[in-house]
């Protein structure tokens, strides 16, 4: 940090903060995790594979992101407990740490996002904001219930 006394690097006297170029980056990366909006932080290193039909060349794939790149979707199918918001919130946080942008959100509080955005006649800005983001995570598709409004929103488009 500069003194306030005017210098040959800091002609305007002015106090400059300098913020290394690792520092930012790092405080970008939590701006990304914490902009995702994840429930807990899990990490895709910490899934224990043993007690789980995932492998390690899947758990791989995910970490890269090659799927993100090539919009290509992936869906995690599988009981309850057996891993995959582990899977999902780890996902997205190697993508956060990869730089992409990144979105948690559960079926259920989408959908109310979506149908109040309708009514608020906002749906369009809140459509673009989500299709600006380089990864959507949905989670808990077979717990969302839908309320009659629901499919008439999806109806209209």
């Amino acid at each position: 940090m500069h003194s306030g006394v005017p210098s040959e690097h800091n002609p305007s006297g002015r106090y400059i903060a300098y913020i290394p170029r690792a520092d930012r980056a790092e405080r970008r990366r939590i701006r990304r995790i914490r902009e995702a909006r994840f429930p807990r932080l899990k990490h895709l290193t910490d899934f224990d594979t043993s007690i789980s039909p995932v492998d390690s060349a899947t758990i791989a794939t995910l970490a890269a992101g090659s799927f993100i790149d090539n919009g290509t979707p992936i869906v995690l199918l599988g009981d309850s407990g057996t891993g995959k918001t582990h899977l999902l919130i780890g996902t997205g946080t190697a993508a956060c740490q990869a730089g992409q942008s990144v979105r948690y959100v559960t079926a259920a509080a989408l959908v109310n996002e979506l149908v109040e955005a309708q009514d608020e006649r906002t749906l369009t800005r809140l459509v673009g904001r989500y299709g600006r983001l380089d990864l959507l995570l949905i989670d808990e598709l077979g717990y969302s219930t839908s309320t009659p409004a629901v499919p008439n929103s999806y109806s209209k488009s």
